[in-house]
């Protein structure tokens, strides 16, 4: 039945029906997976490669259907559920994959044969020619890849793409080492060739941009994936036991996950390069008069990585996410010379608080500090980073009120001289909405 089913999907590649079908027999399609994969291969090596001009002259019907006989193949493989992936010995989806990585021939890491699924995946993610449709998806799924066999190929290939300043592949490769990580986690995270991605990472962050270009947005994707490959290592350290500490499970944790992780968690690389005034890698990759402006953008990212991953912090590992993270901002924002970084600290701190709610509790008085400090001394931007600080304190849980409750007179004589006399309209705003709140309770 299977076989039937599936031709029928090709020849009317189109259909959604024979797609959910599918779907509700994902079960059946996984016990014949080898025959599944040897009927998606047969049927892409009738399509031609888009690099060779396959369909220049295509009117809009002719495209959209070359579109769906491209996806369709695809769209089966998303059906199948995840423990098909981890048979290193299919033949049929992963070829010789797995040996030839293992004995370190690397002349796979560039090219990989179309003759097994897990190549033709990684090959149409990466294409330049290829469908966005059909490369999002290939993406996607190639974050299922089992991790032995994606790491390494997705770092050799972001090294190289970054090198070339290829964004298309840039943006694949990182969408494919996201998903990897939610999907595969500590599995993924502990390759060693992890650091190789982060050493790309690195250097995409550092390329001068403007909001809204595709530089932006690779960047933007390096941002998400730092965010994930913390959130994983909080997760792993969550795993290891016996410890005497939470700090001592966290390294203990750390130097359990391999060389990608043992020279420095991302965590406290994500910490250290926001906090810490004097340049420590840029100097080396960039020219003197590049240096600061670039330092500055890094650091800025930085911020970005940890209000990502506040959003995506894991419910378990919410709690060491906020004691790890927390008291080493708050410490630093004081020392903190430029006036823009501390303005990204604070607006850190809100993010914490307003996705991490009462699990700031024990910081909620130096938060509350932070906030007045930086309405009363901070440049604009950081008084309003401030004013939204206190509007998220101010809107958290009763027993957050409660700690912080001493503090909020003081607040509001400082909300009355600014909406008095700050000169700035946006800030004066802010707070006239604040006083408000506070004079109603």
């Amino acid at each position: 039945m299977i076989g039937p089913l599936i031709d029928k999907l090709f020849a009317e590649p189109s259909n959604a029906v024979i797609v959910r079908f599918l779907s509700f027999i994902s079960e059946h399609l996984a016990s014949a997976a080898d025959f599944v994969f040897q009927q998606i291969i047969s049927y892409t090596r009738r399509q031609k490669d888009l690099d060779e001009g396959a369909h220049p002259n295509y009117d809009a019907a002719e495209r959209q259907l070359d579109l769906f006989n491209r996806l369709c193949p695809f769209l089966i493989v998303r059906l199948l559920p995840l423990r098909v992936f981890d048979d290193l010995n299919s033949y049929a989806f992963y070829d010789e994959l797995p040996t030839k990585l293992a004995t370190h021939d690397d002349e796979c890491l560039g090219t990989q044969s179309t003759e097994c699924v897990a190549g033709l995946l990684i090959n149409r993610a990466l294409s330049n020619s290829e469908y966005d449709d059909v490369r999002r998806l290939a993406a996607e799924l190639c974050g299922r890849i089992h991790p032995k066999v994606l790491i390494p190929i997705m770092s050799y290939q972001l090294k190289n793409a970054s090198n070339s300043k290829d964004l298309l592949k840039i943006k694949a490769c990182l969408f494919s080492t996201c998903t990897s990580l939610l999907v595969r986690g500590t599995d993924a995270y502990a390759h060693p060739d992890v650091l190789q991605i982060r050493k790309a990472i690195e250097t995409v962050l550092l390329w001068p941009s403007v909001d809204g270009d595709d530089i932006s947005k690779a960047q933007h994707g390096c941002i998400d994936c730092l965010a994930l490959m913390l959130c994983t290592e909080l997760q792993a350290s969550k795993a290891v036991k016996n410890s005497t500490s939470s700090e001592a499970c966290f390294e203990q944790s750390i130097v359990s996950l391999g060389d990608s992780v043992a020279k420095g968690s991302v965590c406290s690389y994500v910490i250290h390069q926001l906090a810490c005034d004097e340049d420590t890698i840029i100097s080396l990759k960039l020219g003197r008069d590049e240096v600061p402006k670039a330092h500055l953008s890094f650091r800025l990212c930085m911020a970005n990585v940890l209000i990502s991953a506040c959003q995506k912090v894991p419910r378990a590992s919410k709690k060491p996410f906020v004691s790890k993270i927390l008291p080493c901002i708050l410490h630093s924002v004081k020392e903190i010379a430029d006036s823009e970084v501390r303005a990204a600290c604070i607006q850190v701190f809100f993010s914490m608080v307003y996705h991490l709610k009462s699990l700031v509790l024990p910081y909620s008085s130096d938060l509350l500090k932070a906030s007045i400090k930086s309405l009363r001394e901070g440049s604009e931007k950081e008084r309003i980073a401030g004013a939204k600080l206190l509007a998220s304190l101010m809107a958290s849980e009763e027993t957050v009120i409660q700690n912080i409750s001493g503090g909020l007179l003081e607040a509001r004589a400082l909300l009355q001289d600014i909406c008095s006399s700050d000169p700035s309209l946006d800030v004066r705003k802010m707070c006239q909405r604040l006083l408000l709140c506070l004079t109603s309770v």
